[in-house]
């Protein structure tokens, strides 16, 4: 019916803005904070948007046929980047309680921001000792 054709189209129009902010947000390189508020629970919700819109059954054309396609693939990305995400949050609060942080205090910026200093403040001491041997 038109009614039913005209729903769909909403939220598909709905789904392609959501899509494109997000490729937007992911290919600006000339803005690094754009990854910062990203949440992988995100691109979960418009896959799974994307998943009842073609399960709807009411096209049988080469649309479904894309992607149903894509979808089987990009749930498959999705879970293993789940995985990816949990393990790697499971490595950082490890990290934080050898070096005797509470990872409920500590943010990963601060975490990096004193690694980075000391990177820095150690370089310069080794380029300082030595241009001292070479004087000696």
């Amino acid at each position: 019916s038109n009614a039913a054709l005209a729903e769909e189209v909403n939220e598909l129009r709905k789904l392609l803005q959501e899509t494109a902010s997000t490729l937007k947000e992911l290919v600006s390189l000339q803005n690094p904070k754009a990854f910062e508020n990203l949440d992988v629970r995100d691109i979960d919700g418009t896959v799974a948007a994307l998943t009842r819109l073609v399960n709807s059954g009411q096209h049988q054309d080469r649309f479904q046929e894309s992607m149903t396609k894509f979808l089987s693939e990009a749930s498959g990305e999705i879970q293993a980047l789940y995985a990816l995400q949990s393990a790697s949050e499971a490595q950082f609060h490890g990290m934080l309680k050898f070096f005797g942080e509470n990872p409920r205090r500590v943010s990963t910026d601060e975490v990096f921001g004193t690694f980075a200093t000391f990177m820095f403040q150690l370089e310069k001491a080794h380029n300082y000792n030595v241009e001292r041997q070479k004087k000696l």
